[in-house]
């Protein structure tokens, strides 16, 4: 057999053990939670959740660390949050999200952002200035699929996200903003979800 073949299964095992370990170190920390693989993670022991988090496949959660973040960088779920398949949270900059907030599939949450003043032009691309800038997002919150939040942004509590929108200024709670950039379009009916979080607990 190929002896690069052959390095290329033990590698992959390699990290298939690596990424299940993990997995279940979180599993422990975190009651209730559901992570599904593949699953991606840097500095995990930055990430904290309530009970009941469901994580689907490909996501990707970058909490900071490595030689340009350190020790900085966070994201905090609260109860019953889902995050669904190929979601990417970039969390250098800090990610809150509060109880029962869902993303749709292929979401990103980024918190920082890089430096591409003029002075980048005498730079080398990884010697760049972080931009950290924390998002935070309310209980109850509905972000459909495809969404990009940016750094700094701030998400009302009941607020929905309608799909392909990119958020780049505060949405204020109890509102539908759509577009990109998003805007709000309307109010959202809150005693309907109440109902639906009080039968569902």
């Amino acid at each position: 057999m190929d002896a690069g073949f052959l390095g290329f299964l033990y590698r992959s095992a390699r990290a298939g053990l690596a990424e299940e370990r993990v997995r279940y170190r979180l599993g422990r920390r975190l009651p209730g939670s559901r992570i599904s693989r593949p699953f991606r993670i840097e500095r995990p022991e930055a990430l904290s959740a309530g009970r009941d988090l469901y994580v689907g496949r490909n996501c990707i959660f970058h909490c900071g660390g490595g030689d340009h973040f350190g020790e900085q960088g966070r994201i905090r779920f609260g109860e019953g949050c889902w995050i669904e398949h190929n979601n990417v949270l970039w969390g250098m900059g800090g990610i809150e999200i509060g109880d029962y907030t869902g993303t749709g599939p292929g979401t990103q949450i980024i918190s920082y952002a890089d430096d591409y003043g003029l002075e980048f032009l005498n730079r080398n691309a990884f010697q760049l200035a972080h931009q950290m800038a924390p998002v935070k997002i309310g209980s109850n919150v509905k972000i459909y699929a495809g969404v990009v939040v940016g750094p700094g942004v701030h998400i009302g509590d009941g607020a929905v996200i309608g799909a392909g929108s990119v958020v780049t200024r505060d949405v204020p709670p109890w509102t539908i903003a759509v577009g990109a950039p998003a805007r709000p379009i309307g109010p959202r009916e809150k005693m309907s979800l109440r109902r639906c979080v009080r039968q569902a607990s």
